[in-house]
């Protein structure tokens, strides 16, 4: 087990434990307090501000919540054993293991199984059966681990994406890089966006602009049509569009420029 730090008072057992190598750009350290008081009725406890968000865990009640930064105090009760562990987060975790901003949570708590789905009815009903702490800690990062192994074969994905549309020179069904992924469209634009700087159909465009540009060489310019579908153009009028929009110039201008004033997307336009 990971290095652990302990607090004990007369009630309350608290422990620090270091995460897994694997884990530590994520995690800060994971943690638990309990106590072996067995109270007649409910204890009100006090929470103090959280300086970070993090995954909460109520054993003995098989229940889970997740946690954003807070700026206050939060006071709550609870009618039994003490009995919590969870995970203290770096905020950057919440958007690349969950895909949710930070924002989303400041100030608020969220039942684990409505912010993870099926996957946080597991998780707590793994960590509520747990045998000890170690196996909570070690249920926890599993969980952790699969998701960060998850996230980077995403990334991966939308690297070899990326990829795909260059070697197909643009003409890509992008549905199907999204089927092939298992994310949504909407999500699959997000990440491309953020990785690549424009939407998938926009970098496809430019790919399939560019590829057609290899094209003056030994090519019939005077049928545009056949010229479109070599580009991998469905059509010369979306052909023609975007040449237009990408040069300025429309497809039989530039093929019909001298060798000498051109030189695949560097063209001069006067002496």
């Amino acid at each position: 087990m990971a290095t652990q730090t302990e607090f004990v008072s007369s009630l309350m057992l608290y422990r620090e434990t270091l995460p897994p190598p694997a884990l530590s750009d994520l995690v800060r350290y994971f943690w638990s307090i309990e106590s072996d008081d067995v109270p007649t009725a409910p204890v009100t406890y006090r929470l103090f501000a959280e300086s970070a968000p993090g995954l909460v865990f109520f054993y003995h009640y098989n229940a889970g919540l997740v946690s954003g930064i807070t700026h206050h105090h939060r006071d709550f009760a609870m009618p039994g054993k003490l009995g919590m562990m969870g995970a203290f987060l770096y905020p950057y975790a919440l958007p690349f293991l969950f895909h949710e901003s930070p924002q989303a949570l400041t100030n608020t708590t969220v039942a684990i199984a409505d912010f993870l789905g099926s996957d946080g009815i597991s998780l707590k009903d793994e960590i509520a059966n747990a045998a000890h702490h170690d196996a909570r800690i070690a249920a926890l990062s599993r969980y952790l681990l699969r998701k960060l192994k998850s996230r980077q074969r995403e990334a991966n994905g939308l690297f070899q994406c990326v990829q795909h549309i260059v070697r197909y020179k643009g003409a890509t069904a992008i549905d199907a890089l999204v089927s092939d992924l298992g994310i949504s469209g909407r999500h699959f634009d997000r990440k491309f966006i953020s990785a690549v700087g424009t939407s998938p159909k926009a970098f496809s465009r430019l790919i399939r602009f560019h590829s057609c540009l290899s094209l003056r060489k030994g090519k019939d310019f005077d049928n545009l049509t056949a010229l479109a579908l070599e580009a991998g153009y469905y059509d010369q009028s979306h052909f023609i569009r975007d040449f237009k929009a990408f040069s300025g110039l429309s497809p039989k201008q530039y093929f019909n420029l001298n060798d000498r004033h051109a030189a695949d997307n560097f063209i001069k336009l006067s002496a």
